[in-house]
């Protein structure tokens, strides 16, 4: 490398000494040696595009359902507007109406007295609970009645610990815990069967007696069917409890299960539904402004019958009155081509140049580039979109004004610069110049920064006042 490098400035060397010769006065021609003095100032590496000043659009409508009267329309275009002011409104007295009735009906059923009448229904689902546990326990005896409760809970604390086993299958404590859950159950069940036979043994007999009127001793044993529904009490009694419970927590403050089939849960979600809808559509019988902006269309004037979801050409839709552009935020649509695909990134800073503003220079960023080129009558462009750092009221420009957009792809202030014309490469990425020094042509390396067509930016090796070398130029 170092031996090409040396090869190479000799060569340098041995041509601007040719170059020197040349400039000296000669009988036939006379050549003149090119110089410039470095320099200090700013370096853009950029790329410019055409952009169209824009504004983002909401249109503005009523809600509700079927066809509406306007009363009345208090804008027009080109109006500029304050967030919060009424820009249209419907005929709302039905709107009320409904309103008013959905209030009342989810006060009743959210009120202190529905509060109270859930707490009654826990407790009366409690003892119907209990009642019906009694049942059963009379029918089937204390010992059948307690062993069942026992496998019951024994399978749930089996079902937990395996779920636990599942997730950490080496967790040895989970391994004990599975294994007792199991022979908990196998215990349980060996007492169970002996309930069974004590109760066909003992508890029937004592407990029901011995049917009258037959030869042969026969219990009055309780069917099947008896001991069924007992047990469908108990089910719907725990359901009924668990319900009650659900509503009171609810009514407390507790927060709404999801997918819930609780009856009386489901009927508070329908009336908080309807109210939401019916003060959606009392605030829908006015149109107001989201934000402040400027009105880009009306659609309607008063006595107009407006028809929401209408897809009739002859009918107005209550969806689109008014067209609103957020005039606080204004942004540019450009177009760049596709060869400075590379200078763009989302977020570089842009410099802005109105057509009917020529002399002022805005600034911006870029916020959205296309990944696919925009195609229109065979040509091909980068498109994408700018937001100024101005407001719609310091521009003083209307909706579609014509801008240049120059894009800061890399920018070096107060760098030191010369013509391109005086860098030599002699390997890639290393540079040399010809400097004056005391009326001597004098080889020195340099090394580079930024490069446009027309300068390049030296970060060592020059300073500001020398003179280096760019060519000769022949005598006309």
């Amino acid at each position: 490398m170092l031996a090409a490098m040396a090869i190479l400035a000799v060569v340098l060397i041995a041509g601007m000494a040719a170059y020197v010769r040349l400039a000296q006065p000669a009988e036939t021609e006379e050549a003149t040696l090119q110089t410039a003095v470095v320099r200090q100032g700013d370096l853009i590496i950029s790329a410019t595009g055409s952009g169209t000043l824009t504004a983002p659009e909401e249109e503005l409508g009523f809600t509700g359902s079927g066809e509406m009267t306007v009363t009345g329309v208090y804008v027009s275009a080109g109006e500029l507007v304050q967030k919060g002011e009424v820009l249209a409104e419907v005929d709302g007295q039905q709107a009320e109406l409904e309103y008013a009735d959905a209030q009342r009906a989810y006060a009743d059923l959210t009120s202190t007295t529905a509060q109270a009448a859930a707490l009654r229904q826990v407790a009366d689902a409690q003892a119907k609970l209990q009642s019906a546990k009694w049942n059963l326990e009379y029918l089937i005896g204390p010992d059948l009645m307690y062993w069942e409760t026992q496998i019951a809970e024994g399978q749930e604390t089996l079902k937990a610990a395996e779920a636990q086993l599942e997730q950490t299958p080496s967790d040895e404590q989970a391994k004990k815990a599975v294994a007792k859950a199991e022979a908990f159950l196998d215990f349980a069940g060996d007492r169970l069967s002996d309930a069974w036979e004590e109760y066909y043994d003992e508890y029937v007999p004592k407990t029901f007696g011995i049917a009258e009127d037959l030869d042969v001793d026969t219990y009055n044993v309780p069917s099947e069917l008896e001991i069924t529904k007992a047990r469908t009490a108990i089910d719907e009694a725990e359901k009924q409890l668990q319900d009650s419970r659900e509503l009171y927590d609810v009514l407390m403050g507790a927060p709404m299960p999801d997918n819930t089939l609780n009856e009386s849960l489901n009927g508070i979600k329908q009336a908080r539904r309807l109210l939401e809808e019916s003060r959606a559509n009392l605030e829908g019988s006015k149109i107001t402004a989201p934000f402040s902006g400027t009105v880009m269309a009306v659609n309607a004037a008063g006595g107009d019958t407006v028809v929401v979801n209408s897809t009739d050409a002859d009918t107005l839709s209550a969806e689109s009155v008014v067209v609103l552009a957020d005039t606080n935020q204004p942004y540019l649509e450009v177009f760049w081509d596709e060869s400075d695909w590379s200078m763009l990134k989302l977020g570089n800073e842009v410099e802005i140049t109105f057509d009917d503003r020529p002399d002022d220079v805005f600034t911006g960023k870029i916020t959205e580039i296309d990944r696919e080129l925009y195609t229109s009558y065979n040509s091909t462009a980068i498109r994408g979109e700018v937001s100024l750092d101005s407001p719609f009221a310091e521009l003083s420009l209307p909706v579609g004004a014509s801008a240049s957009v120059e894009v800061i792809s890399q920018r070096a202030e107060g760098a030191i610069l010369i013509p391109i014309e005086a860098l030599h490469e002699t390997t890639v990425g290393n540079y040399m110049v010809f400097v004056l020094e005391d009326g001597k042509v004098r080889l020195r390396a340099a090394e580079v920064g930024l490069k446009d067509q027309t300068y390049a930016q030296i970060t060592s090796g020059l300073e500001a006042g020398e003179v280096v070398t760019t060519g000769l130029v022949k005598a006309e």
